[in-house]
């Protein structure tokens, strides 16, 4: 009991000292600005390292405090704590100033010196199944290599929220329990205070992340990880069970860095290449891929356990069928990037082998618990000569109770009632079987009951956490428009999951008249009062918009209806819940475009809806920076004839735009960027990296293709600066004079960015009708569309921008430099000689 007090207290002393640095990056503007390669859009604190890495040295000073010596010798303890502050501060300064890649690689072959000098040496390698390498004179460059290598892959997977820290807290919990069951590891303890310092951080840092570590975090981890597994080999832990539980950073680091090798890329330039990057790109959200990494880290621990109980035979099986599945994912993701789906025609034989590896885990599992890991040599002859007949009995069964037909994501209660039927039948088989067969020679009868708990377990849960994990939100943002649900019944439940999977959208609570219902939890979603106190809830709770299914509509007067309008508060009546994420339920017999090749780039509402609004087009290539703009946007819906192509991380890439735009050919190209600043005081800067430098790369790129089309939706209503919202009119005066020799192949429409499919397919067809120019929407009220409207829905806006060549040729020229701060003195200068009002 005592060790959870200094598990406790790094996690309550990490948790507080990231609350924190929150706050004070927040006001000394301390952020990390989005760019084409980042995973989030929005700039936020980067300093948490700084709380994992002082609530760890405090715990360990802790420690010595109360007179317990974590670490095996003194002299060792020593380099490695002056390593890691060392890494810890080179961190900081990077984190706020960025250094340079040399200096930070020399830093940490001396921070990984300092160890080595104070006795932290690898001098020999234990590996299993091969048995002792010893290293000899060679034993100090490879513990430098070794220690400099882990602290740079460590760091490559911190590009996504939660993923860093999360893997950190669980390989040190298994190397906790290795060193306190197993073997007895001082080191124990000094785990046990990375632990708690990983799990305080976690909880800001979890997807959506509201901070992230920064190299200060994601460097002492790698370095704490390398130094400690050299120290551990001294305390019956080999470095391999290090390596084992890293496996799935190590893996994806080396992969991805022979690849770029082999490619002759440049090693030290970013990129977005990484595996769990790559994820992303192909519809996965932080949420889904941090959990994946979660799970197949707890795998590996699972398995390092076992390889302190001797179990050559089940450590074997398991590393293969690890590797197989590890190389099946790798093929996945380059399918899955070329269009293709998890399992487009063998679905069948893939849940019938992953029944397989579940019912023969399941048996074997069964035998080793039973058996405490000790089995003699004749239960395991007896065990593997029943195992095939088990196989038979389970996969009969599981195919008689349609097991193998069932979709894991839509798993109901129903299916998992077949399942316990399915396992509980082959139970009972099983044993009248094996009685008939082996008169129950070395088979202990408790095996059978261990073998139907375990399976029921694999077989509905592997189903149920599927269906939960397809219903993790695709996109989830810390600001968003706060959203009540009017109702609380069945049309409430499936509007609420749609807003979840919608991203930018957050739901506060529900709507209902019956009194005793207000406070309950519903789905996870607080009843907070009734439709008659909705002004006073709009304020308390700061509810930006209320959807209602239309049963209820008369539930809330017309005249309150219109007060909130007045305040800024929409109220949407669904008729169809599949409608909410962009408002589908606008109809149009007629759609833009109609047989053309299209693009579409950015990450508004015209590209994630793209599949909607030109649904007639014979082809569309979405290109965005962000994979959630991209889930919808590359799947083809309407006709069978139309083709999608999805690209992810290539905007502000110029030759990759090119190259895309040679290969498609397309006839006309839509950019639509939605930029939100989320209240902090350097949105300009993020508008420049996330919207002013991918628009002016695509321009440029298409303004030199002959016969394209290029169409730009503006405007950020309600979400930026007045300083962003007249810089607006600097990036028409310069579009237009870049398609100056060419004024109607450039439309510039003036618009908000929260519209339903239906609303853009007309506006578009219009904007189509009218050729080019700058226009603006006069019609914004959805309704006033779908009952109908003659004439032209938006207007030609008289301008008085003029020919610029000077104001073109400096941008031109900024933006192929990619200088942001020049860029902003450019677009000051315009805004201050601008006499025109801020978008509307």
């Amino acid at each position: 009991m005592a060790e959870l007090f200094f598990f406790f207290e790094a996690t309550i002393i990490s948790f507080l000292l990231t609350w924190a640095i929150i706050g004070f990056s927040r006001r000394r503007k301390l952020l990390d600005l989005p760019n084409d390669r980042s995973s989030h859009r929005i700039p936020k604190p980067r300093l948490g390292g700084v709380a994992i890495v002082a609530a760890f040295y405090v715990t360990v000073a802790t420690l010595y405090a109360v007179g317990r010596d974590p670490f095996p010798a003194g002299r060792s303890a020593a380099g490695f704590l002056a390593g890691g502050g060392l890494l810890a501060l080179m961190g900081i300064v990077d984190d706020i100033y960025h250094l340079d890649a040399r200096l930070k690689l020399l830093l940490q072959v001396v921070a990984a010196s300092l160890a080595v000098a104070s006795g932290a040496v690898l001098g020999e390698l234990r590996l299993p199944l091969i048995g002792v390498l010893e290293l000899g004179w060679i034993a100090i460059p490879v513990t430098l290599l070794w220690i400099v290598a882990i602290i740079n892959f460590y760091n490559f997977i911190d590009g996504l929220d939660g993923l860093a820290a999360g893997v950190g807290m669980i390989a040190a919990f298994f190397l906790v329990l290795i060193g306190t069951v197993s073997v007895s590891s001082p080191l124990a303890m000094v785990y046990l205070a990375l632990a708690g310092s990983c799990l305080g951080f976690l909880r800001y840092n979890f997807p959506p992340a509201r901070i992230f570590m920064g190299d200060t975090g994601s460097t002492f981890l790698g370095y704490s990880f390398a130094v400690l597994a050299v120290i551990g080999t001294g305390t019956g832990v080999p470095v391999f069970v290090t390596v084992l539980l890293l496996a799935a950073v190590i893996g994806d680091a080396a992969l991805t860095l022979v690849k770029r090798i082999v490619a002759r890329e440049r090693i030290f330039i970013p990129h977005r290449t990484h595996y769990y990057q790559r994820l992303t790109s192909v519809g996965f959200s932080h949420k889904q891929i941090t959990l994946l990494e979660y799970l197949v880290t707890v795998l590996l621990g699972v398995s390092a356990l076992f390889i302190f109980r001797g179990e050559t035979l089940f450590v074997t099986v398991f590393s293969g069928l690890c590797i197989i599945f590890f190389l099946w994912a790798l093929l996945k993701i380059r399918s899955l990037e070329r269009g293709g789906s998890l399992f487009p025609r063998w679905r069948t034989i893939a849940i019938a082998l992953s029944d397989l590896i579940f019912i023969a885990g399941s048996y074997i599992s069964s035998y080793y618990l039973r058996l405490n890991f000790q089995p003699r040599d004749a239960e395991v002859s007896v065990m593997l000569l029943s195992l095939p007949i088990v196989l038979l009995i389970r996969t009969l069964l599981f195919y008689r109770y349609g097991l193998y037909r069932g979709v894991w994501r839509y798993t109901t209660f129903d299916d998992v009632i077949r399942i316990v039927k399915a396992v509980s039948i082959g139970s009972l088989i099983m044993i009248v079987s094996f009685t008939l067969l082996f008169r129950f020679s070395a088979f202990p009868r408790s095996v059978f009951i261990i073998d139907w708990f375990i399976l029921t377990v694999l077989i509905g849960g592997s189903r149920i956490a599927t269906r939960w994990f397809h219903e993790l939100p695709a996109h989830e943002e810390l600001s968003g428009k706060r959203v009540a649900i009017g109702g609380t019944g069945h049309a409430a439940e499936v509007m609420l999951h749609t807003i979840k999977r919608a991203g930018g959208l957050v739901p506060v609570g529900y709507l209902d008249d019956r009194i005793e219902m207000t406070g309950k939890v519903i789905h996870g979603l607080e009843v907070i009062g009734p439709y008659g106190e909705i002004e006073r809830l709009v304020e308390r709770y700061k509810i930006d918009e209320l959807y209602m299914a239309s049963p209820y509509t008369n539930r809330i007067p017309a005249e309150i209806r219109e007060r909130l309008s007045a305040r800024g508060v929409a109220v949407r009546i669904v008729s169809d819940t599949s409608a909410i994420p962009g408002l589908q339920d606008l109809e149009t017999s007629e759609y833009p475009c109609g047989g053309e090749r299209l693009l579409v780039a950015g990450n508004g509402s015209v590209v994630s809806l793209a599949k909607d609004i030109f649904a007639d087009a014979s082809e569309i290539v979405s290109l965005s920076n962000e994979g959630p703009a991209l889930e919808t946007a590359g799947r083809c819906g309407g006709g069978v004839s139309m083709s999608c192509s999805s690209y992810l991380g290539l905007l502000g890439d110029r030759e990759a735009v090119d190259s895309i735009l040679a290969r498609h050919r397309p006839s006309s190209v839509f950019a639509h960027f939605r930029f939100t600043s989320a209240a902090l005081e350097n949105g300009i800067e993020a508008y420049v990296r996330t919207v002013l430098v991918p628009l002016g790369v695509l321009a440029s790129a298409v303004h030199m293709r002959g016969g394209t089309r290029l169409s730009v939706v503006c405007g950020n209503r309600g979400e930026s600066s007045d300083f962003i919202d007249r810089a607006g009119r600097s990036i028409e005066k310069w579009l237009m004079t870049m398609f100056g020799d060419e004024p109607g192949r450039l439309s510039i429409l003036r618009a908000g960015v929260e519209r339903p499919a239906g609303w853009w397919s007309i506006v578009l067809m219009d904007l189509e009708r009218q050729g080019g120019g700058l226009f603006r929407v006069i019609m914004h009220r959805e309704n006033s569309l779908r009952y109908g409207r003659t004439g032209s829905i938006i207007e030609r806006v008289g301008t008085d921008l003029p020919h610029a060549p000077e104001f073109l040729e400096r941008m031109t020229d900024l933006l192929e430099r990619r200088d942001e701060r020049g860029i902003i003195s450019v677009l000051e200068e315009a805004e201050a000689a601008s006499t025109e009002e801020p978008y509307e």
